[in-house]
């Protein structure tokens, strides 16, 4: 069980914790939603967008609410650069800060330069070289009828592909996802107002 200051552990956030805890569902999953920022919270890298776009965060909402499950999308950035490039995109789901907390510290999906430096942090439950300050990874929380906190589940990078809808559309056509003369997976996904197209 997690007490209800677990939210923010460390520090006050009314962005992050006081919007997890108080929500009004009795069932809550979160996705760290990483990397959508650089170290200077410009926007940088188009992959996270593309996941919470496949994953249809505005449409399926709707329907978790109507099963006593509520959803937040959490970034590790400026409430202030979330809202605008939430308005860009066109999003409706619910986006916290975690910048002023060590919530994503807690749950292992950010990580300091000097772990990144170190090449040694512990991430999807094991100990590794990291690629980044911060990692994608998904946790549900589960609310009693007392109000106490339970955290239920976890899954952390490969482990998303499970939510993957575009992926799992591209495994069944004869191409495949077609990424292997790519730099690196993913390297063909830009914003969806990106595409030259």
């Amino acid at each position: 069980m997690l007490a209800s200051s677990f939210w923010p552990r460390k520090r006050n956030s009314p962005d992050c914790g006081t919007s997890l805890v108080n929500s009004g569902a009795n069932c809550l999953g979160s996705e760290w939603t990483s990397n959508t920022f650089s170290k200077d919270r410009t926007a940088k890298r188009p992959w996270p967008t593309f996941l919470r776009e496949d994953r249809n965060w505005n449409g399926v909402i709707i329907h978790l609410n109507h099963r006593d499950v509520t959803f937040a999308a959490i970034s590790h950035a400026p409430i202030d650069k979330l809202a605008a490039f939430k308005k860009r995109m066109g999003w409706g789901f619910k986006w916290v800060s975690s910048l002023s907390n060590d919530f994503n510290y807690d749950f292992g999906v950010s990580f300091t330069p000097e772990q990144v430096a170190a090449k040694e942090v512990r991430y999807n439950y094991a100990t590794q070289s990291p690629y980044d300050t911060e990692s994608p990874g998904i946790s549900v929380f589960h609310k009693d009828a007392t109000g106490n906190i339970f955290h239920t589940y976890s899954c952390y990078a490969r482990g998303l592909d499970m939510l993957n809808v575009a992926y799992h559309y591209l495994d069944l056509v004869p191409k495949g996802r077609d990424e292997s003369g790519l730099p690196r997976n993913m390297a063909w996904v830009r914003y969806h107002d990106k595409y030259e197209d």
